[in-house]
């Protein structure tokens, strides 16, 4: 979907108010993105949402529309204060939640999971009502929205989870890490779900219903939905992809500093067998979290490259952006994820190159030869990092799973694959419900040998599949993946336009995101707020830089 432009829009050096608005409430989004613990904890997701919604409003309406969505933010923080308290005292009459704990540190308290999301949301129409000068909705914004494939597409995953959620077989009834699930008797002719906690007690706060899957799954949704409403300029894009990567940059030295094994992080206590990098739980997240990074920082290199023009040569931040892709293409190996090194050797050791030599064969002369100073650079980089790094955990890591391998033939989640093919294959159409698998898979999971204990029950109860693709087959079924088929489909397109040549920032993007969906089937990635916003920053900035041309006017509908 192109981006509509007025000859005095291009010819301006400064961003319109829409754009100040949007990209304001984005920068906020990707600045905290890697803070919240990963995105576990619910008061986090609730920010991330009402962030989301804020900045899709700003992306379309006006000052009034502002106005109008900040008073219906202020009630509901009124009101979710009001019912808050009278559960605090013990009053009989249900709170905003479901129940409030009688034991709360910060990682369940009720008044962050209470309020997050209207405050949030409050900040952001504050910010949008300030940046905009619109007073009425835009038109040409609503339009472009109307166009967009990923809103429709996300309206209708949505329609289709609240479907199975409404249409329950069976209500999950939890209490102290124990659960049984009450059956139910639903439509046959709908797909069905599963009514499970939308938050659970301290003792076990990954509660997962199908609402909260689809809070994840919101904040960055809304937050794509928003740049292409909004249509963003690719100087905008590459202005928040900077935001992005200066943050990653930060969090990847002081995650690296900061890798406790015991205590606790936003009041949430650190499991025994947790490997924490920084604020992620799990270190695996933080390499994804940074490889996203490496993929904006090399675009960024070849963006501000091929804009140098003749003066590419003398150096200017197409250096300091090969510079941060090589930084935090070095702390992703030190997060030992395997899948990380795997996607940044995609990305420096094929990427690149591609991007190189594609990409930039239009340019000659001056910007050529920068190019190979560029590339120079990244290869000093290189030598340096792994000069003083220390790659020994990660070799053990890599040791233990060839030596797992060469023993049992297999790696150590295929028992989770069969087990969760097993559950898709059971309900391949409609699947057992958004957010239900950790509550269906023990039973299919309790049947593989290498997850028993020695009396034949289940030794670890996975809460996910370690492969996004065959939980989304049994979570949703066929019918609820033709909406991710349609974005596919849509992302596609933009990256077969990315190897067309002359797009060689736009290559890094494309095989990031390939990488990434490679990455996805064998890992859990895309239950994590702080990975999908940036995700989305990825994927928009990719459409814009297939979709807008830097000569032209007027572009063409796709």
């Amino acid at each position: 979907m192109p981006v509509p432009a007025t000859p005095s829009s291009v010819r301006s050096g400064a961003f319109t108010s829409r754009e100040r608005a949007v990209a304001a409430i984005a920068a906020v989004m990707l600045a905290l993105a890697p803070w919240g613990w990963g995105g576990v904890v619910f008061w986090v997701v609730a920010a991330t949402f009402g962030l989301g919604v804020a900045v899709f409003l700003a992306a379309w309406g006006g000052r009034r529309t502002q106005l109008v969505a900040a008073g219906l933010w202020l009630l509901w923080l009124v009101v979710a204060w009001f019912l808050t308290e009278r559960s605090l005292h013990g009053s009989d009459e249900p709170g905003l939640l479901p129940f409030v704990p009688s034991v709360y540190g910060i990682a369940n308290n009720p008044w962050l999971e209470a309020l997050a999301f209207p405050v949030a949301a409050l900040v952001g129409q504050a910010l949008a009502f300030g940046l905009l000068g619109a007073e009425r909705v835009s038109a040409e914004a609503w339009r472009r929205l109307c166009r967009c494939v990923p809103f429709w597409a996300g309206l209708a995953f949505a329609l289709y989870v609240a479907v199975q959620v409404g249409n329950a077989y069976g209500t999950v009834v939890e209490r102290d890490l124990f659960w049984r699930i009450v059956p139910e008797r639903p439509l046959a002719w709908l797909p069905s779900g599963l009514r499970a906690p939308l938050r659970s007690d301290e003792v076990d706060p990954g509660a997962m219903n199908g609402w909260r899957l689809l809070m994840i799954l919101g904040g960055p949704w809304l937050l794509l939905c928003a740049f292409r409403s909004a249509g963003l300029r690719r100087r905008v894009l590459v202005a928040l992809a900077w935001v992005s990567v200066v943050t990653a940059m930060v969090f990847a030295l002081w995650g690296y500093l900061n890798q406790p094994t015991w205590g606790e992080i936003l009041g949430f206590k650190i499991p025994s067998e947790a490997q924490v990098y920084g604020t992620f739980i799990n270190r695996n997240h933080a390499g994804v979290y940074l490889y996203l990074n490496v993929g904006l920082a090399l675009a960024l290199g070849f963006w501000h490259l091929r804009r140098a023009g003749e003066v590419a040569v003398r150096g200017g931040p197409h250096l300091l952006a090969a510079f941060a892709a090589v930084m935090l293409a070095f702390f992703t190996l030190l997060t030992n994820s395997v899948g990380g090194v795997l996607v940044v050797g995609g990305l420096l050791g094929v990427v690149a190159p591609l991007a190189l030599w594609f990409g930039m064969s239009r340019e000659h002369g001056a910007v050529r030869r920068g190019a190979w100073a560029t590339a120079a650079s990244l290869l000093a980089s290189g030598f340096i990092f792994a000069a003083v790094a220390d790659f020994g955990k990660f070799a053990d890591k890599i040791r233990g799973k060839a030596e797992s391998y060469r023993v049992t033939g297999s790696d150590d989640r295929a028992p989770l694959r069969a087990a969760t093919w097993r559950m898709a294959m059971d309900k391949p159409w409609t699947g057992w419900g958004a957010g239900s698998y950790r509550w269906v898979s023990p039973v299919y999971q309790v049947e593989e040998k290498a997850l028993q204990d020695t009396r034949g029950r289940l030794r670890v109860r996975a809460l996910y599949a370690h492969n996004d693709w065959l939980q989304l087959l049994a979570e949703v079924g066929w019918f609820g993946l033709i909406p991710l088929f349609a974005v596919l489909g849509w992302v596609g397109r933009r990256a077969i336009a990315a190897g067309e040549g002359g797009h060689p920032e736009a290559l890094p993007l494309a095989g990031l995101l390939l990488l990434f969906a490679f990455h996805a089937g064998f890992d859990l990635l895309c239950w994590f707020t702080p990975l999908l916003c940036v995700l989305a920053l990825v994927v928009a900035s990719l459409a814009a830089f297939t979709e807008q041309s830097s000569s032209a006017l007027h572009r063409r509908d796709r």
